[in-house]
């Protein structure tokens, strides 16, 4: 047990420390400065990336931001067909090969809305379909899709994303995320986070 805990653990520090050199500062403004200004925030994953796409829509919420994960293939052709300009599409594959998801982050693009691909493969499907790509750059192997580091890249990464719109957003959305935070404390009691 102890060198199974030492070996996860240190694999999960070596894929944040990856992400830490490899992480795109300018690419993650750009995409921080999208999804403030988004109508709509549609993400797009298949199998355990499902995960973090689950993990940022309910961030966003905390801005007020109207965002969806989108897991079925359908329900995501759907949604994609469904973006403008004025929207967001986002798609999280550690291996950019998963068909239905670069076929909607393509559509949505199609479709004028911006895309952004989270994945560690950007010549992947996933990766060409995006207009930003965001590297989850894992020490997993491509066909390591099932590793622990490939999701805590991808929640490192939305945990990124989320706190660096926290910190953009701050002033315009004071009164939004108060009100959040209020009806969070007044629902589970637990404090509301300083804001």
């Amino acid at each position: 047990l102890d060198s199974i805990a030492q070996k996860i653990l240190a694999a999960n520090i070596m894929a944040l420390q990856d992400i830490q050199r490899s992480l795109d500062l300018a690419v993650l403004e750009q995409v921080v400065d999208k999804l403030l200004n988004a109508r709509r925030v549609d993400l797009y994953a298949a199998g355990r990336a499902g995960t973090p796409a689950r993990a940022l829509p309910l961030k966003c919420m905390h801005l007020g931001l109207n965002a969806n994960a989108f897991l079925d293939s359908q329900m995501q052709v759907m949604s994609a067909a469904a973006l403008t300009a004025a929207d967001v599409g986002i798609a999280i594959s550690h291996t950019g090969m998963q068909r239905q998801v670069a076929q909607a982050l393509a559509l949505a693009r199609e479709g004028g809305a911006t895309t952004v691909a989270l994945t560690s493969f950007p010549g992947s499907p996933v990766g060409r379909a995006a207009d930003l790509v965001l590297s989850t750059a894992s020490l997993a192997a491509a066909i390591s899709y099932d590793s622990p580091t490939v999701r805590s890249a991808q929640l490192a990464i939305v945990d990124v994303i989320y706190e660096a719109m926290l910190l953009q957003a701050r002033e315009r959305s004071r009164d939004r995320m108060a009100r959040v935070a209020s009806a969070i404390q007044q629902n589970t009691g637990a404090p509301a986070r300083q804001i």
